[in-house]
């Protein structure tokens, strides 16, 4: 019986504080919501392999010792270097998207970085 006891009031006493429960819930998405938005991405006008190639090539550039197999698959691939995630995908015929995020939290050090391999990439791709 005393086990019970415990549930029931806590469950009372966050009835009688609906606002803190939804403060808590609101924090704990608004950290979800900026570890998910930190990431960048740009839609290339090159097919699949050349933006794979481009990608490996603009990681080096930019200072990341990138292995040339790493693998892909036909619609394409992802995978982690450091503090960078990279995830390339096919989409329209002739078209790849590109994702990369940069570190844990959203900030101008890791856009600013995140922005450098892309423009890296599109420079590799000549656009």
């Amino acid at each position: 019986m005393p086990r019970l006891i415990f549930p029931a009031v806590l469950l009372s006493i966050l009835a009688l504080t609906p606002g803190c429960v939804a403060v808590v819930a609101g924090a704990a998405a608004a950290g979800t919501m900026k570890y998910v938005s930190n990431e960048s991405a740009r839609t290339f006008p090159a097919t699949i392999n050349a933006t794979w190639s481009a990608t490996l090539e603009g990681l080096r550039d930019v200072g990341y010792p990138v292995d040339a197999s790493v693998p892909f698959e036909r619609q394409g691939g992802e995978f982690e270097i450091q503090d960078v995630k990279v995830q390339v995908k096919a989409g329209k015929p002739g078209m790849t998207r590109v994702w990369v995020r940069v570190g844990t939290f959203d900030n101008e050090k890791n856009r600013t970085k995140a922005q450098r391999i892309l423009d890296a990439i599109a420079k590799r791709l000549g656009v």
